[in-house]
């Protein structure tokens, strides 16, 4: 079932896509004569990206599921109570915003609510790196494009502190203590009581 996969087992959110859309074509292979062949379309991808979030929903919201597939709100006590969540047509919860009458598009509309955990450590993750390793008001900007991820900020700094290319970047210079001043150099002397030689050698040399 669809509720006993292990999300946890895929490190990266195109892997995991990728996962999906083979199981949903072996299940269209298996119910029609039309088969599924080839490399996946962008609408295999959009339906397998789609079928996770449903799958991670159900998981972590099935109370939630099903009191909205009922007609009913969610419970108070729900960890989405506030933002006042409805079923989109393919079945996923979204957040009911008030920016129905705007030029914006559905996604930033109305994002769809992924739940804090693995997968959306997977979306911040995938988002920083399409965005070049960006910061993470960046992240959190971009996301909230299309989705609403809950506890977004604390993923967002996670995902950049164990990022080894930017741990890199923002590490600061070695800062090492200076040796102090050899005696010869800051006692008082002569011109040419002390002098010294930079040896490049040994050096082969002939007459």
């Amino acid at each position: 079932t669809e509720s006993g996969i292990r999300l946890e087992r895929w490190g990266e959110l195109c892997k995991a896509i990728r996962v999906i859309g083979y199981v949903l074509r072996f299940v269209h292979n298996c119910q029609h004569k039309e088969k599924k062949l080839g490399t996946f379309s962008t609408t295999d991808i959009t339906a397998a990206k789609r079928r996770l979030i449903r799958i991670c929903q159900e998981q972590e919201f099935g109370q939630e599921l099903e009191d909205l597939e009922r007609g009913s709100s969610v419970s108070k006590r729900s960890k989405i109570y506030k933002l006042s969540p409805f079923l989109d047509e393919e079945g996923l919860i979204r957040v009911q915003g008030r920016l129905d009458k705007t030029s914006l598009t559905y996604g930033e509309k109305l994002p769809i609510i992924i739940p804090n955990g693995h997968v959306a450590v997977l979306f911040v993750r995938f988002r920083h790196i399409i965005l070049k390793h960006a910061g993470v008001n960046l992240m959190i900007t971009s996301i909230r494009d299309e989705y609403w991820i809950l506890g977004v900020r604390k993923i967002a700094k996670r995902v950049k502190k164990q990022c080894v290319s930017c741990q890199k970047l923002d590490s600061l210079a070695l800062d090492a203590p200076t040796a102090p001043l050899p005696l010869d150099r800051v006692q008082r002397a002569r011109p040419f009581a002390v002098t010294g030689v930079d040896h490049a050698g040994p050096m082969q040399c002939s007459d």
